[in-house]
């Protein structure tokens, strides 16, 4: 018995067994990878979360350092203000500032008079 092989018929063979290893070997390897894709889908969601959570805290520090840069401007202004006033009124200061040195003095010289009569 003689068996005739044609080349074009010995290619067809080896292409279809070359296809049928290959989509063997594919369909282990998707069902391998399957895990991993659902791990990695559990990451994403949790990361979803978290990127929630910062953009959260993100907006809170944004209004805190947009309060604290209104406080010092106000802040600024008030000084401006009290500096303004300072300045118009040194005779006032002056005065007030000789007043309680005096009343130290005095408070000094009486509490020593005390002292003495001991």
């Amino acid at each position: 018995m003689q068996v005739t092989l044609n080349l074009m018929d010995l290619l067809k063979g080896v292409l279809c067994i070359s296809g049928t290893v290959l989509i063997i070997y594919l369909i282990v390897s998707v069902a391998k990878l399957l895990p991993t894709l659902q791990e990695l889908n559990k990451t994403i969601l949790k990361l979803n979360a978290m990127m929630d959570d910062v953009q959260a805290i993100v907006a809170t520090a944004k209004k805190g350092t947009e309060n604290a840069g209104e406080a010092v401007e106000k802040l600024s202004v008030t000084v401006k203000d009290l500096s303004k006033t300072m300045a118009n009124n040194k005779g006032t200061i002056g005065a007030a500032t000789n007043l309680i040195n005096a009343s130290a003095g005095l408070t000094k010289i009486l509490s020593g008079s005390k002292k003495s009569k001991k």
